[in-house]
């Protein structure tokens, strides 16, 4: 069953360029991860420090994968440095 994780990212003021450098070597990892099926950041048009990043997996066997990567395990503690907040909804298809 395919599983969509959205992750909030609210970034501390004056961090968002220290953010985005975190954050990029996480995001182009993940998307050549075998199984990946999307994973993108989105900057709010509204509000320039806040994030979405929208990942799409075919199941959970390549969701724990992606957990045990080193671009996953080294950007994470990075990126929540330059956060004041960060949430994240999984959701799974309906019907």
């Amino acid at each position: 069953m395919m599983i969509v994780l959205v992750v909030n990212f609210k970034i501390k003021e004056g961090k968002r360029a220290e953010f985005l450098e975190a954050i990029a070597p996480l995001v182009e990892g993940s998307q050549n991860e075998p199984g990946c099926i999307e994973y993108d950041l989105f900057a709010d048009t509204e509000d320039a420090n806040a994030f979405v990043l929208l990942e799409k997996w075919p199941d959970q066997a390549a969701l724990d994968f992606h957990n045990t990567t080193d671009h996953y395990r080294n950007c994470g503690p990075k990126v929540r440095e330059f956060c004041e907040d960060v949430t994240l909804h999984r959701f799974v298809p309906v019907g």
